[in-house]
């Protein structure tokens, strides 16, 4: 007798770990909606400096690059998570963020 696959375990373990990891971002959107209706350009401090600068600057050993787009729904709910994350005391020393905005012609050659 062959034994099926059991759909049900898999789905809740699936749902768990969708819950576990995007729940807290939806509790902070919940709790703090003002802070999540700008723009992710709005959190983009360095808008005046150009990428590879801001790359050769980087004196951190971890470089993130954030790449987004201001209509796009997942930038909008992650710029002020990434930007939380940017001024975190434990975080700072060893990570840069440089957000890249590719609606900007100049940050095309980028993507």
């Amino acid at each position: 007798m062959v034994q099926r696959f059991n759909f049900k375990p898999a789905m809740l373990v699936v749902a768990f770990v969708f819950l576990f990891f995007w729940g807290t971002s939806l509790v902070k959107v919940i709790s703090s909606p003002e802070a999540h209706l700008r723009l992710p350009s709005s959190y983009d401090l360095l808008t005046d400096v150009p990428i590879p600068q801001q790359i050769s600057d980087a004196t951190t050993p971890f470089l993130l690059v954030d790449f987004y787009q201001d209509p796009c729904v997942g930038c909008q709910t992650l710029a002020p998570l990434l930007h939380e994350l940017r001024f975190e005391k434990k975080v700072k020393p060893c990570l840069t963020l440089i957000p890249v905005n590719t609606e900007k012609p100049d940050n095309r050659l980028f993507v």
